[in-house]
């Protein structure tokens, strides 16, 4: 299923599997190729539509992950650090 989105919600996805746990602000600050606030919810909020993110609150607001289902890449995949 990662292999089939987007190319923008695939690069969010992948950042956010890197850092394991972020806030929208997080998340944007570690694209290469960063976007506005509000892209970077909206691209959040379709992730965790499609069941692939988790959001709780946080105590400076939302924070995300990836959902525990979510089948991660092998160690030689894009989220390997």
């Amino acid at each position: 299923m990662i292999d089939s989105l987007p190319r923008r919600e695939r690069e969010v996805f992948e950042t956010l599997c890197r850092l394991e746990t972020g806030a929208t602000a997080d998340v944007r600050a570690a694209l290469a190729d960063p976007l506005s606030d509000s892209a970077v919810r909206t691209l959040l909020v379709r992730l965790e539509s499609k069941g692939l993110v988790e959001r709780s609150p946080g105590a400076h607001g939302v924070v995300y992950r990836p959902a525990q289902a979510t089948p991660r890449p092998s160690r030689s995949g894009p989220c390997a650090g």
